[in-house]
C-alpha cells in the first residue's frame, strides 16, 4: 500500500512538472510572436514615417522589411553632430548615383554592381564622394584594357540594409543591368542584423517613446536596443545560421562572379563563415583598411568620411587590378 501511494505521488509530481513546463513554453512562444510578428501595412507605415520623403516600400516584396530610396529625389542630411549638409542624388532607378545607367550594356563595357548598407550607399557624404563613384572614375581614368573600353560601377547600397535586403535588391534592381561582377561590402554588424525581426521591435520602441535617432550623437538608439533584444531572444548561433541561408540563396540564384569584401578588423568567426559558403568562382577580400583606426577616415558616428571613401576605393582598385584586370595596364 505504501509503495502504491508513493508511486501515485511521483506520478503527480511528474504531471505537475510537465504541466509547468508546458505553460512556460507557451508563455515563451507567445512572447516571441508578440516581439516578431507584424503585418506588412504596419511595417510600411513605420518605415515611411521615419523618413517619408526618402524611401518607398515595396508591397510586392516577400520581405516586410524591404524598402528603397525614392526615385528621382535629392536627399539632404544635416545632422547636428556632422556640422554641415550632405546631398545624395537618387536616380530614376532608386540608386544613389550621379546619373542614370542604360539597361542595355554597351559593347566592351565592364559593369560592376555594388551591394551593402550605409557604407556602400555613402551615408553622410555627397554622392560624388562615395567610394563607388571614386572607383568608377579611377578605373576609367587610369586603366587601359584591350577588351574593355568603359567601366561602370552601379551602386545598389541602401542605408539600414541587412544582408537579406541587399540580396533582394540585387535580384530586383541589379540583375537587369547584366553585371560582370557583383561586390558585397560587409561589416561586422551585418552578420548579427536581421531586419525582419529588428524593424518591428524598433517600431514598437519608438511608439513607446524611445528615440529613433539622436541627432546630436549620431546614434540610432531604438535600433541599437532592438538589435540586443533580437540577439537575446534568438541567440548568436541561430542568427548566424540565418545568414548562412541567405548567402546560400544568393549563391543558388546568382551563378556569375561574386566578390565579398570586408575590413581587416572583421572578426574571424565571420570570415570563416564566409569562406565556408563561397564557391571557387567567388573571391573574398578581407583586408580593406580599417577606417575605425584612423580618425581622419571616419566620421563621429563611425561611417567613412570623404577620406575614408577614398581609402576604400583605393584598396578595392588595387585588388581588382591584381585579381580581375591583370591584362590591363595603368596609364597614369
Amino acid at each position: 500500500m505504501l509503495n502504491i501511494k508513493y508511486e501515485k505521488f511521483i506520478q503527480y509530481i511528474v504531471f505537475i512538472f510537465l504541466e509547468f513546463t508546458l505553460i512556460i513554453f507557451v508563455i515563451l512562444l507567445v512572447r516571441m510572436i508578440i516581439l516578431f510578428s507584424i503585418n506588412k501595412a504596419q511595417e510600411a507605415q513605420y518605415l515611411t514615417s521615419i523618413s517619408k520623403n526618402h524611401i518607398i516600400y515595396d508591397p510586392k516584396s516577400k520581405l516586410i522589411s524591404f524598402y528603397e530610396p525614392k526615385p528621382n529625389t535629392i536627399q539632404i542630411d544635416n545632422p547636428e553632430w556632422l556640422g554641415y549638409s550632405v546631398k545624395n542624388t537618387i536616380n530614376a532607378d532608386s540608386l544613389n548615383e550621379r546619373f542614370d545607367y542604360n539597361i542595355k550594356k554597351q559593347d566592351k563595357t565592364y559593369r560592376i554592381i555594388t551591394l551593402g548598407d550605409s557604407f556602400t550607399f555613402g551615408m553622410f557624404v555627397n554622392t560624388p564622394e562615395n567610394y563607388t563613384e571614386i572607383l568608377e572614375d579611377k578605373l576609367n581614368s587610369i586603366v587601359e584594357c584591350k577588351t574593355i573600353n568603359k567601366f561602370e560601377v552601379i551602386n545598389l547600397g541602401v542605408s539600414g540594409y541587412d544582408i537579406e535586403n541587399s540580396v533582394e535588391r540585387l535580384f530586383k534592381r541589379g540583375i537587369k543591368y547584366n553585371p560582370d561582377l557583383v561586390i558585397l561590402l560587409l561589416n561586422g554588424h551585418n552578420f548579427i542584423t536581421i531586419n525582419k525581426y529588428e524593424r518591428p521591435l524598433v517600431a514598437r520602441l519608438v511608439d513607446q517613446g524611445k528615440n529613433y535617432y539622436n541627432n546630436k550623437t549620431g546614434v540610432f538608439e531604438a535600433s541599437k536596443l532592438a538589435k540586443n533584444m533580437v540577439i537575446d531572444n534568438l541567440g548568436m548561433e541561430n542568427i548566424l545560421n540565418y545568414q548562412i541561408q541567405i548567402f546560400r540563396k544568393l549563391k543558388n540564384n546568382y551563378q556569375d562572379k561574386l566578390l565579398f569584401i570586408s575590413f581587416s578588423n572583421l572578426h574571424n568567426r565571420y570570415k570563416n563563415l564566409l569562406k565556408n559558403v563561397i564557391s571557387s568562382n567567388d573571391l573574398f577580400y578581407d583586408n580593406l583598411s580599417n577606417i575605425q583606426d584612423d580618425k581622419n577616415l571616419k566620421l563621429l558616428d563611425g561611417h567613412p568620411s570623404v577620406e575614408g571613401h577614398k581609402k576604400i576605393a583605393e584598396d578595392l582598385f588595387k585588388y581588382l587590378i591584381l585579381n580581375y584586370f591583370s591584362d590591363c595596364k595603368q596609364v597614369n
